[in-house]
């Protein structure tokens, strides 16, 4: 059963400030995932809003390699991970991604495709 929800998004990128207001139909959320969120001590609130964001798409969650990982047609699409300083989003086979403004950066230099 899909649940219908808002989500308030504000961006903060290079001295601007834009609010996105998301009105979409979510996926069911894993319990698994769920879980994981809960016993996060950093980055939990990061990690809700991005999953709310990516909940939004025709996507299947799971936890995969202690992460949320979200599947589509059982391909990974998207993984949602935290660091010491930072929250990340991060796209499987991003380099296929249109990037006209450059947003995207490759994660560190064991990267296989970028």
């Amino acid at each position: 059963m899909s649940v219908s929800k808002s989500v308030v998004i504000t961006v903060c990128y290079d001295s601007s400030v834009t609010t996105y207001v998301l009105c979409a139909t979510m996926q069911p959320l894993n319990p698994t995932v769920d879980e994981y969120v809960a016993s996060l001590k950093q980055w939990g609130d990061e990690v809700s809003l991005l999953r709310s964001i990516v909940c939004t798409c025709d996507v299947e969650e799971e936890l995969k390699w202690r992460q949320p990982t979200y599947t589509v047609d059982g391909a990974n699409a998207v993984i949602i991970s935290t660091r010491k300083d930072s929250c990340v989003i991060g796209f499987f086979k991003g380099v296929l991604l249109d990037d006209p403004s450059g947003l995207l950066h490759t994660p560190g230099l064991n990267t296989q495709s970028a």
